[in-house]
């Protein structure tokens, strides 16, 4: 819809040139990986959008370790991490987003998906990762799920 008023052919060449630099070129496949600053602005984006709309969204946080629960080598870290960089963004919609959270770890961001929804996906991701893993046995991943809330409802305290 558009509404013209004054100078009209001005504001109208402005609106089309503001549409082009807003709108994404073409659409990479799967979820939406951004750095973690974008992320967290996206995040509290949608929190305020769940105040009004009542939809749901989970956060996944995805995490590599050894079979001791501990960091994988430093040696290894960076290749796993690609490769579960890949499993996630093919893994999950293209309205999701993600991002690295630490040298071992992503969170994931999944819009209008039940909790049963976020653990699945979290469940897909990690039997995609074991299996393309060479030692699987020696490289976990593990995931937990937690609901957003709507901006300005209270959070739990962390563990």
């Amino acid at each position: 819809m558009t509404v013209l008023s004054g100078n009209a052919k001005g504001i109208h060449t402005d609106m089309k040139r503001i549409r082009q630099d807003l709108t994404e070129e073409s659409l990479a496949p799967g979820a939406y990986c951004q750095d973690y600053d974008n992320f967290r602005r996206i995040f509290r984006f949608v929190e305020r959008g769940l105040r009004r709309n009542g939809s749901s969204a989970y956060i996944i946080l995805l995490t590599l370790t050894d079979k001791n629960g501990d960091f994988i080598p430093l040696e290894n870290r960076k290749q796993y991490m690609e490769l579960l960089r890949q499993v996630i963004q093919r893994s999950v919609r293209a309205g999701d987003v993600f991002t690295q959270y630490s040298s071992c770890q992503f969170l994931l961001m999944v819009l209008d998906a039940s909790c049963e929804n976020a653990l699945q996906i979290g469940q897909r991701i990690q039997k995609e990762f074991q299996a393309l893993t060479p030692d699987g046995s020696a490289i976990c991943l593990e995931h937990d799920v937690s609901p957003l809330r709507p901006a300005g409802e209270k959070t739990e305290a962390p563990e």
